[in-house]
């Protein structure tokens, strides 16, 4: 029997969050990032206006909103998977922070929001929050509209405790360093700040027996090591379940050895992801690993989780969810890994993607249930997982642009040691001028022919095509 699923619109949950509060600071990250939605779409979701459906009014009033955001708005994703869709190229005031990680992907995904009051208390006061958020989610309209998602949002209160303090500092450090030299950390800097001098540390992994909440980052530790520290014994010997829309290539799972290992669950549910056609997007050599494992079986959601619409006939939403979930039913406990990573090596291992959860120990109402339905039918057709988010991507560039509106200069960054090669700008297939070889990780300011028609650009778009690093635009 599967339990009664907790939902709510993405973005119906932060608007709530957000209810009597003002943004000072906000810092998003994101595997994918669409430029234009995030701007028009997500953006919109953090203050208190009723913003038009005509997009150049909504514009307006967004770039209006965005002045009172103190801290400024900062937007760091993989440096290979920005995308363009109908929403049109970015226009606001935004830093927007490509990230390299050397051996795999900046697979984070995550909302970081300095909040106060509208209103200030009886002591004049506006006390801060900061609101983390951990997602499954991309910066995309298949991230926030289509997809099954799922997220888990934590409140840091200015001067509480916090277990979360010390890793959150780590993970911004980290959003530094993998940045090109030189970025606007400007938003990141005001809620670094807010967690050095406004929380302390909380040393205590667990009260009144309940597991504290823990925040992950893999910084040299892999997952199940992160579970075993935070949460050691309370796993062991519980049902567990396992979402998860990729598992990578290969007639068994890493990751998921390492879970029944360490965790030695009574029984494991895994989601099986399935095409349009029905076919199952998993390696077929996994796929009879996991049903010949007595512990294991492979499940699905209920439909109505699933359903874009009421009829019958209607579509299925693409699960983008993950998370490992383990619980017990004498006496009721639930545990929730929630986050971004997927069950893959890269995901899972230290030293490859960059990757950050939560790991929520709740409180059930009722004795838990596995959330999804057994498969019952043997799968008999087949197709090959999708493993773009867990490999390095073979679009995007080393190359960054900025200009500055005050000084009116134009500079170019190459992210790697060596010097750039010949690169040909352009902007929706128009040339606009080309690059010739400048030295790699330094800003290197652009000749007053390239800054003249740079700035002619930017009245337009902030998106740019470049030609000529590697060989794919």
């Amino acid at each position: 029997m599967s339990a009664e699923i907790p939902r709510e619109a993405l973005s119906d949950h932060f608007a709530e969050r957000m209810n009597g509060r003002s943004l000072v600071a906000a810092v998003f990250t994101s595997f994918q990032l669409d430029p234009g939605f995030f701007e028009q779409e997500i953006l919109a979701v953090f203050f208190d206006v009723s913003f038009s459906h005509a997009t150049n009014v909504r514009l307006v009033q967004l770039e209006d909103a965005l002045r009172n955001v103190s801290g400024g708005v900062a937007v760091y994703y993989d440096a290979d998977n920005l995308v363009l869709s109908d929403a049109g190229p970015p226009r606001l005031d935004t830093a927007r922070i490509p990230v390299r990680v050397p051996r795999g992907v900046f697979h984070a995904k995550n909302v970081l929001l300095l909040v106060e009051p509208v209103d200030a208390d009886e002591d004049g006061r506006r006390p801060r929050t900061l609101l983390v958020g951990c997602l499954s989610a991309n910066l995309t309209k298949a991230g926030w509209w289509r997809n099954v998602e799922v997220a888990h949002v934590e409140e840091i209160e200015e001067g509480e405790d916090t277990r979360q303090r010390e890793p959150l500092l780590a993970y911004l450090r980290q959003l530094r360093e993998l940045s090109p030299k030189g970025s606007d950390h400007s938003a990141q800097e005001v809620i670094r700040r807010f967690l050095a001098n406004k929380t302390g540390g909380q040393q205590r992994r667990s009260s009144l027996g309940q597991v504290r909440t823990h925040f992950w980052c893999k910084d040299g530790v892999d997952l199940v090591d992160f579970l075993r520290n935070t949460a050691g014994s309370h796993l062991e010997g519980l049902y567990m379940e396992v979402i998860s829309p990729f598992f990578g290539l290969g007639e068994m799972s890493g990751p998921l050895q390492k879970l029944l290992d360490a965790f030695n669950p009574k029984a494991c549910q895994v989601f099986l992801p399935r095409a349009d056609d029905g076919a199952a997007i998993v390696d077929e050599r996994f796929y009879r690993w996991v049903r010949e494992d007595p512990r294991c079986a492979w499940g699905t959601f209920p439909r109505e989780v699933t359903s874009l619409g009421k009829s019958a006939d209607a579509a299925d939403r693409f699960v983008h969810a993950k998370v490992i979930r383990f619980f017990s039913q004498k006496p009721k406990r639930e545990f929730l890994l929630i986050g971004s990573p997927n069950l893959t090596d890269s995901a899972h291992d230290r030293g490859k993607n960059l990757e950050t959860a939560f790991l929520v120990e709740v409180e059930p109402q009722r004795a838990p249930q596995f959330w999804l339905e057994s498969e019952t039918k043997k799968s008999t057709r087949f197709k090959e997982p999708d493993s773009s988010s867990s490999r390095a991507g073979e679009g995007g560039t080393r190359l960054s642009l900025r200009f500055n509106w005050s000084t009116t200069k134009a500079q170019a960054h190459w992210a790697d040691a060596a010097s750039s090669p010949l690169l040909q700008l352009s902007s929706s297939g128009v040339p606009l001028f080309k690059l010739d070889p400048f030295p790699g990780e330094t800003w290197t300011e652009l000749g007053d022919a390239e800054t003249s028609r740079l700035k002619q650009e930017l009245g337009r778009t902030a998106v740019l095509t470049v030609d000529g690093d590697g060989p794919k635009p």
